[in-house]
């Protein structure tokens, strides 16, 4: 749940539209690794969640970091290619990983600063240093234009609804005619 709680901090500060969250900004279909491997490409920064179980996680008995073909390494070895700043962000009480314990690809993974994400009371002071760290190279919106935007959409949106549900009682009302009247 921490992670949904970093990401929701994030797209608070930098706006949806600006964060790519590598499960859920792929469409059901799309190649995963191509996806990936594009997008990284592209990004200004990284953050890399670094749980207790990060190392030791394993699928039939092989680490997931020592298979080249899985995607959390393929992931992790793209960020480390590209030019941006990737920040090793270690959850609750990890450690950050040491050279022998990484496959090659992964080992300059070491030499990077991490910050540390705890649960609360101190999930918010922790976060606003990571946002203060992201904030170096990408800009956030100001927050009162987000909000500037947000309310100009709901009042636009209102406005519409109202516009709709006046077209509607307009068109749906009979109004009798009286026997006589210019109109019969």
């Amino acid at each position: 749940m921490i992670a949904v709680a970093i990401y929701d901090r994030v797209v608070q500060a930098f706006g949806a539209e600006n964060v790519f969250k590598d499960v859920d900004s792929i469409a059901g279909g799309e190649d995963f690794s191509r996806v990936l491997e594009e997008t990284l490409a592209k990004c200004e920064a990284v953050l890399l969640l670094i749980g207790t179980t990060w190392l030791t996680t394993a699928i039939a008995g092989v680490r997931r970091l020592e298979d080249p073909s899985d995607f959390v390494r393929q992931e992790v070895e793209s960020s480390l290619r590209h030019d941006a700043l990737v920040i090793p962000i270690l959850i609750g009480s990890a450690k950050m990983p040491t050279a022998v314990e990484l496959p090659a690809s992964l080992q300059p993974l070491c030499s990077l600063n991490a910050r540390r994400v705890r649960a609360a009371p101190d999930f918010h002071r922790d976060m606003d240093r990571v946002i203060e760290d992201l904030g170096k190279v990408v800009k956030p919106k100001p927050k009162f234009l987000r909000g500037f935007y947000l309310g100009l959409l709901g009042l636009l949106g209102a406005l519409f609804a109202l516009i709709l549900a006046f077209k509607s009682a307009k068109s749906s009302s009979k109004i009798p005619k009286l026997e006589g009247s210019r109109d019969n």
